[in-house]
């Protein structure tokens, strides 16, 4: 109501959660392919005798019914090296989001009154 006229408010409203919803599902997508490619090549780098296709297949769950114990720390070692690349596109999503914030208008709702229908 500061911004906005309140006509407008449900068209603004829908519009904002389409976009909440449609970035959400933009960065899954993007965030997949960022662990499992950083996966395979993590497999690679710290477990380069395991088949990384069958330990991205099993998934985090079904880890320890394809990979024998003794490899399992490497294993892990190279699912966190996989999620930090992940970690690093919720932070560049986050600087970009701060940034993006300057160009919105800044408006102050200081001494206006809401007055209720009920």
């Amino acid at each position: 109501m500061a911004i906005i006229p309140e006509v407008d408010l449900p068209i603004a409203t829908g519009i904002g959660v389409f976009f909440q919803f449609l970035g959400g599902a933009i960065f899954l997508g993007i965030a997949e392919n960022i662990f499992v490619s950083g996966l395979k090549d993590a497999l690679a780098k710290y477990a380069p005798d395991l088949d990384a296709g069958v330990i991205v297949r099993a998934g985090a769950i079904g880890l320890q019914k394809v990979v024998e114990k003794d490899d399992i720390p490497r294993v892990v070692l190279a699912y966190s090296d996989a999620i930090m690349g992940v970690f690093y596109l919720g932070i560049a999503g986050g600087v970009l989001a701060f940034f993006f914030s300057f160009g919105m208008k800044w408006a102050s709702v200081k001494g206006k009154q809401v007055t209720s229908a009920a």
